[in-house]
């Protein structure tokens, strides 16, 4: 079976690009609460200005620091839209809706009609493309700029040029260098396939060792002067046990390669692995051309997570979500020629298309919630007492930091303490609580600078007398674990009264009221 170039193919899939941008502008329009990593990039971008992000300057100690050129952009969008979520996010859904479009226009030039209607479809509903599309994370632009990268691959670099077009191509590799991280990954694929698989790469080897030479150096000079400190980031380090690989754990190396279909593909791999399979094998077979542009940059991420450099799993590789729907695409269109194995094929490809189409849809009713702390807040605002104080939880310290001033709360409440699951922190002030997970389930200590106080090891009830805290508690929790959050509340309702709560998808609110003497309290 074989779709062909006509009028029923063109509407069918302008039919399946309108589905999609609905389904992105659905999401973005829900406007939804920011979450903790949206929340810290946002304060960080109000923080730092535009020369410190190209000097390089006042950056974080703790969060990985996104790529300087998708900074720049973002830090122009807030400034021209506002500071409010839709501006932070409309360069995630420009990228995404774009991605669609670019994404069509090279199938539809590079492979069969089969495989670019399969590959367009998967894409188009892939859940968490849809999800990255209206959040402010730079994986949407990822795959925006390894689509603008094959593009070049597959039309400008296989073609003679002039001197102004190859200076165009250079700068405009570095912009995808400044914009995504993972554009070095895309461009190394098609220098190895341009040099050394290309027939009539001799008669334009010149040209392009030129384009693929200044790339490598920007590069250089960009991991250095810009990105190598990610490298010692917390944050980052933390993702070795998760997403890099070691030679002692191939058996983990196997898992990674499955889990890839599962996140960020979000398929069923039982069914996506095998036909995959087959259209890595079919392509290599029939179309050279596309298959090494496509396979390169797979095979060079999974060799840089065993160096440790670049993280294999999870919302890291959405970059090549498209390359791997195309060998899917590829791999039913081979299988869906075999009249033997038409019907099977078909079924096949009605249950891996049917959860993102069938998730797409729910989600046009139900919103894609993280923790929607927005409303809490503004509940908060309008409560509050001058001589309230509060509590947060980890999760919810930075949607307060960004809330307190984006919802202009006349009188900022003083910060008294951070529930948090892990035992230590830097930069943390006198008097923070902190939540650790043992063998014996929740318990508090005492931290000052981030430093466990010797001999101050207390139960969470005795740090709160500490403050001699009378008055009003407000306790705010985002993401909170049931456990953990069943034994803050306990604690507090120990010392205080429990007045109220209010609750929304994600996070949580409680007021509790303390007074001289203990009330009493049942379990």
């Amino acid at each position: 079976m074989d779709f062909h170039t006509g009028k029923i193919q063109k509407y069918f899939v302008w039919l399946i690009i309108a589905a999609a941008i609905f389904f992105r502008l659905n999401h973005y329009l829900d406007n939804l609460s920011f979450w903790a990593d949206e929340a810290w990039l946002a304060i960080d971008l109000q923080r730092r200005t535009f020369s410190d992000i190209v000097l390089n300057r006042n950056i974080s100690s703790y969060y990985a620091v996104p790529p300087a050129g998708f900074l720049l952009i973002l830090k122009l969008f807030v400034l021209f839209f506002g500071n409010h979520e839709f501006s932070y996010r409309l360069l995630a859904l420009i990228c995404s809706i774009a991605s669609l479009s670019l994404f069509w226009r090279m199938l539809k030039k590079n492979s069969s009609g089969t495989t670019a209607i399969i590959a367009i479809a998967i894409f188009a509903f892939c859940d968490q493309v849809i999800f990255q599309s209206a959040q402010l994370k730079q994986y949407s632009s990822d795959i925006l700029i390894t689509i603008i990268i094959w593009t070049l691959a597959f039309s400008s670099l296989s073609k003679p040029l002039r001197i102004h077009q190859i200076i165009f191509i250079c700068l405009l590799g570095w912009i995808c260098i400044l914009v995504s991280h993972p554009a070095i990954l895309a461009m190394t694929g098609i220098a190895v396939a341009q040099i050394f698989f290309k027939k009539e790469r001799k008669a334009l080897l010149k040209q392009q060792l030129v384009i693929f030479i200044s790339w490598a150096l920007f590069f250089l000079f960009a991991y250095f002067y810009y990105y190598q400190m990610n490298f010692s980031n917390p944050r980052m380090i933390s993702c070795q046990n998760h997403y890099f690989l070691s030679l002692s754990e191939l058996s983990k190396s196997i898992i990674m390669i499955r889990e890839m279909f599962i996140n960020p593909g979000g398929l069923q791999w039982q069914i996506a692995f095998p036909v995959f399979s087959f259209g890595v094998w079919h392509l290599a077979k029939t179309n050279k051309n596309l298959f090494f542009p496509l396979i390169l940059p797979v095979i060079i991420a999974f060799f840089a997570a065993f160096l440790n450099k670049y993280p294999f799993g999870g919302r890291f590789l959405l970059f090549l979500v498209p390359a791997l729907f195309i060998f899917i695409g590829e791999g039913f269109s081979f299988l869906l020629k075999k009249k033997a194995l038409l019907l099977p094929g078909s079924v096949f490809l009605f249950l891996l298309l049917l959860p993102h189409v069938s998730q797409s849809f729910h989600h046009i009713f139900k919103p894609r919630y993280i923790a929607e702390t927005r409303p809490l807040l503004e509940f908060l605002k309008e409560e509050q007492k001058s001589d309230d104080v509060i509590y947060l939880n980890n999760e919810a310290q930075y949607a307060y930091h960004y809330y307190i001033r984006a919802l202009k709360f006349k009188q900022k409440i003083p910060l008294t303490g951070i529930f948090n699951d892990v035992t230590s922190r830097e930069n943390a002030g006198e008097n923070f609580l902190y939540l650790y997970h043992c063998d014996r389930g929740f318990d508090s200590k005492m931290f000052v600078s981030g430093k466990l106080l010797p001999g101050r090891i207390k139960p969470a009830n005795h740090n709160l007398a500490s403050l001699e805290n009378k008055g009003r508690a407000w306790v705010l929790l985002a993401q909170a674990d049931p456990e953990a959050e069943k034994h803050i509340v306990h604690t507090f309702k120990n010392e205080g009264a429990l007045i109220t709560n209010e609750r929304w998808p994600g996070a949580v609110l409680y007021l509790f009221e303390f007074c001289d003497e203990k009330p009493n309290y049942k379990k």
